[in-house]
């Protein structure tokens, strides 16, 4: 494949208005050079006679149990409803649910047309969904991406993967009559909310290590200042994807690379 003929397409997330999907097509395209252009929801792509077949599928992708991997169950009357109005309005926020994030990327990949799978086409889906792999100590894990065909990038999860400042905990665990929200107040800044700018700017740096993986680059670093490395915590999250500087050397020679080959 030339590598000129790549496209780059970010699929919108109306219920996370905060997420400024222009704003990542720039940031790509100018950060890397590749031909980066968005397009509306994936969800748009259900086809009306197709709702119930999808709105099952979707509410199959949950996970019940975080200590219980899905192998898969007969969704309720409920979760198909619900999944149902969510196909029907994208712009409905949906918190508190946890999605196996490998059986969405096989949902998403259906709603792809001939086209948009093919080697010259780099699909990155952002959702307000909350998804999670399930790892080698047996349970559910929340992540912010699954770098698959496509792509998955949370911004959900960008909020709940990474843990809170333990401070934020031991506010929680001994301030018993305070609200979480108040709790939030009193470490305002200390992690990304729901709501905030941030989250786009956070959320660059995982598209940035999703196109490393398609180009078979190693796309972690140990560097915890780089937008490479893998945070665990919103504290790690923050210096690494909104503090500057924005790489380290070594990746930060790499997107030159990246960059000079793609505008050659």
């Amino acid at each position: 494949m030339n590598l000129k003929d790549l496209e780059l397409t970010i699929y919108r997330d109306p219920a996370t208005p905060e997420l400024d999907e222009q704003e990542l097509c720039r940031y790509v395209e100018g950060t890397t050079s590749i031909n980066t252009i968005t397009k509306e929801s994936i969800l748009e792509r259900v086809d009306e006679a197709k709702v119930d077949v999808f709105s099952k599928r979707f509410a199959e992708s949950r996970v019940r149990d975080i200590e219980e991997k899905n192998e898969g169950f007969e969704p309720n009357f409920g979760e198909k409803r619900f999944e149902k109005r969510l196909i029907e309005d994208s712009s409905k926020d949906v918190k508190g649910v946890l999605y196996d994030a490998k059986k969405l990327e096989k949902i998403y990949l259906l709603l792809l047309n001939e086209q948009e799978r093919s080697k010259n086409h780099l699909p990155f889906v952002l959702t307000n969904r909350l998804i999670g792999t399930f790892g080698e100590d047996n349970r559910y894990h929340a992540r912010v991406s699954l770098y698959g065909f496509p792509m998955i990038l949370s911004s959900t999860g960008l909020v709940e993967a990474p843990a809170k400042p333990k401070q934020f905990y031991r506010k929680k665990r001994s301030n018993s009559l305070k609200t979480k929200e108040e709790i939030k107040e009193e470490t305002e800044g200390d992690f990304i909310d729901y709501g905030e700018n941030r989250i786009t700017k956070a959320m660059k740096g995982y598209l940035l290590q999703g196109i490393f993986h398609y180009l078979s680059k190693g796309f972690f670093c140990e560097n915890n200042g780089c937008r490479f490395y893998n945070a665990h915590w919103q504290q790690e999250l923050i210096n690494a994807q909104i503090n500057k500087p924005e790489f380290c050397n070594k990746h930060k020679k790499e997107i030159k690379e990246i960059k000079k080959r793609f505008s050659d």
